[in-house]
Parts: C-alpha cells; sequence; structure tokens
C-alpha cells in the first residue's frame, strides 16, 4: 500500500511515540526525526516554488505594438540631440528639447505660472505640425496653420452685441465685450 506524503507525515507522527508533556505542562505529540526532515523538505520546496512563481510575476510584459501608435515604431530609436531647462528661483522657467526625428518643443514662463511655447513633429501622414501657444488666465490658446479657425460671425450678432455696448445693462463687464466683439470682427475679415 503506498501512502501520501500527509499519510506519511501523520503514521510518523504515530510512530514517534505518545503524547508527552512540554515545559509548560501542556500536552504535545512528538515527531520523529525523519518526519521533521519531510516537513522541512516540503516547505522548503513551497518556498522554493513560491518564489519562482513571484519571478515569474515579476517578469516586465511587453506591450505589443499595434501599427505605428504607441507601440514604438520608426521613432521608437529616437534620441535626444538637443536639451536646455533652467528653472529659477523665482518661478520663472525656460526648456527647449529636440529628438533625432525632428519633434521640438520649448517653453517659457516669468512667473511660474502663466507661459508661451511652441511646439513641432510630422504627422503620421507626413504634414508638419507647428503650434505656438499662450498658456495664462484665459486658458491654453494655441494657434497652428492646420487648427481650424473659427467660422465668420453672423452680421445680426455682431449689432446686438454692438447695440448692448452702447446701452449696457447695469453691472455688464465692458472689457468682455469689447474682447468678445474684437473676437468677432476679426472674423469677418
Amino acid at each position: 500500500m503506498r501512502l501520501t506524503s500527509s499519510q506519511k507525515l501523520t503514521a510518523n507522527v504515530r510512530r514517534s511515540g505518545p503524547a508527552s508533556k512540554d515545559r509548560e505542562g501542556l500536552k504535545t505529540n512528538r515527531i520523529g526525526r525523519s518526519g521533521v526532515h519531510r516537513l522541512n523538505e516540503t516547505v522548503s520546496h513551497c518556498i522554493v516554488a513560491s518564489f519562482v512563481v513571484a519571478l515569474v510575476v515579476a517578469v516586465p510584459q511587453r506591450p505589443q505594438a499595434r501599427g505605428n501608435f504607441g507601440g514604438g515604431g520608426d521613432d521608437a530609436g529616437a534620441e535626444i540631440v538637443n536639451q536646455d531647462t533652467v528653472i529659477n528661483a523665482d518661478g520663472s522657467y525656460t526648456y527647449n528639447y529636440e529628438t533625432s526625428n525632428g519633434i521640438s518643443a520649448s517653453q517659457a514662463s516669468n512667473d511660474g505660472t502663466n507661459a508661451n511655447g511652441n511646439f513641432a513633429y510630422t504627422a503620421p501622414d507626413g504634414q508638419r505640425i507647428e503650434v505656438v501657444y499662450v498658456a495664462d488666465e484665459n486658458g491654453f490658446q494655441p494657434q497652428g496653420a492646420h487648427l481650424p479657425t473659427e467660422p465668420p460671425a453672423p452680421e445680426h450678432v455682431i449689432r446686438m452685441l454692438e447695440e448692448m455696448r452702447a446701452n449696457p445693462p447695469e453691472g455688464a463687464d465692458l472689457e468682455s465685450l469689447d474682447a468678445t466683439l474684437n473676437r468677432l470682427r476679426a472674423t469677418l475679415g
């Protein structure tokens, strides 16, 4: 008859002798030397197996590239060919960089809050994309030839705003109204 590991361990405990009392007077079963050896061997195997599983799980997985987006492609080997960064104690800063595949960017700020800058790269269709921007209390304001432009404002809207400017309601923000009128007039060409 063949015994399993747990049956062997149980049989070994039974063979090792009757229960005895330990130093505190509690009843304990003695495990024979061969049972301790088998127990240690089993624990050792479990620890080794746990380490192997942990190593397999910890190995970084490579993401699979799908097309030329996000997984590398031709630009994966691009290197930084120029980089400069200056950060001052007053919060002002400048940075710029350029890569071997034609990506470039620069940005500057006098106060660490408002900034202006630009960036450029070549789109997948081969078009060179260049953006100049300002980021301030009015938000991010990009400009670029590839960006859509605001359609011309209807003349009746401009007339209505001009009438509102001539006879402003109480508490009207005239500065904002003037800025809106100037922006809409500029769309007329």
